[in-house]
């Protein structure tokens, strides 16, 4: 047990130690590159029924290269509209994201009132075309999964960092 202890308090005070000489030391990261919260503006085109629409999101950093991700789209069917949420969690690769979470619709789409619960699952590219650090486009398919149905959509927009 005594071995145990003394194994634990030395592994703490390493990873300690290092995180101080990682925010200290000569490989501190630059602030450019620090997670930041970011707004983002979206078209939303969907695929089944052939309309458009527009939303947002917010991305949260939660830990390295894992975000929380709630976003809504408001989409403009012929007859009534209908909108979609979503609580995601998204996971960041290089220039590439994917991740899935749940979803809310209600509106047009649905033939019986109020709102319908179901997951999702999304892939999308956020290439950095511009210089610009505070403003990065993306593209993003979403697969959308209903009791009822599926949905498919494609986003694209913009997110600016906060």
């Amino acid at each position: 047990m005594r071995k145990i202890s003394c194994f634990l308090v030395l592994l703490i005070l390493v990873f300690s130690s290092v995180d101080a000489f990682g925010q200290y030391g000569r490989y501190r990261r630059s602030d450019r590159f620090r997670p930041r919260i970011q707004l983002g503006v979206r078209g939303v085109y969907d695929y089944d029924i052939h309309t458009w629409g527009a939303g947002g999101q917010v991305i949260i950093p939660v830990f390295r290269g894992i975000l929380f991700y709630p976003n809504g789209s408001v989409l403009f069917a012929e007859k009534q509209n209908y909108t979609q949420y979503n609580l995601d969690v998204r996971l960041n690769q290089f220039q590439l994201y994917f991740g899935g979470g749940l979803a809310f619709v209600q509106g047009a789409r649905l033939d019986e009132e109020g709102t319908q619960r179901g997951s999702d699952l999304f892939v999308g590219l956020q290439p950095r075309l511009f210089r610009l650090p505070f403003l990065t486009p993306f593209v993003e398919a979403r697969w959308t999964y209903l009791q009822i149905f599926q949905i498919f959509t494609l986003h694209f927009g913009v997110d600016f960092r906060l």
